[in-house]
């Protein structure tokens, strides 16, 4: 048995839980879709039933989007990108820290140059998921000044505001995150196969 296999039985299972997670997301979306179309009774056994598992998230997260000015009927809408999102982020994390743990068991026994290696992906890894968490946030409206999105802004401020002031304007469209992150990948892909 290898050392690894408890790790990747935790990637497993946080995959597993996600995309339930996901489907049922998915399924509530649905449903109300339905029932909102008309295809569905809504208080046919099917739709009540979806209704009373999915209530203690749908109910508070209308009460947010009324307070806020938006529809409370899109809530199952949120609730599927926002489960969706989480189920990415933590699959993500997850098979981050399963790599990077495996990688440095592996490097115990490595020279200099595997540790720098390491240093770069993570550093790259880490820049790169800040600028896409960046971006998510400001789909929803946290923006720099959003108290949990400001690690994010000081960690990729030093690149997306020198790519945003000699970036040609798109409109109201900002490409400078994404430019930014291009660079970092360039880069990471560049300083990796100089020191393979």
């Amino acid at each position: 048995m290898s050392t690894s296999t408890p790790l990747q039985l935790v990637d497993l299972v946080i995959r597993s839980l996600a995309l339930t997670a996901v489907g049922v997301a998915a399924l509530v979306f649905a449903t109300d879709w339905a029932v909102r179309q008309g295809h569905l009774k809504p208080f046919g056994p099917w739709a009540r039933m979806v209704r009373k598992g999915s209530d203690p998230l749908l109910v508070p997260l209308e009460r947010r989007l009324l307070s806020s000015g938006k529809n409370p009927q899109d809530a199952s809408l949120w609730l599927f990108i926002g489960v969706l999102i989480a189920g990415l982020l933590s699959i993500t994390l997850t098979r981050w820290l399963v790599n990077t743990t495996g990688y440095l068991l592996a490097l115990r026994s490595a020279g200099p140059l595997a540790w720098v290696r390491l240093v770069v992906a993570v550093t790259s890894a880490v820049l790169m998921a800040s600028i896409v968490i960046r971006i998510i946030g400001r789909w929803f409206g946290a923006d720099r000044w959003h108290r949990g999105m400001r690690p994010f802004y000081r960690l990729t401020d030093w690149i997306i505001e020198p790519v945003r002031r000699h970036l040609p304007p798109f409109g109201r469209l900002d490409l400078s995150p994404l430019v930014a992150y291009l660079i970092i990948l360039l880069v990471r892909t560049v300083l990796l196969s100089l020191l393979s």
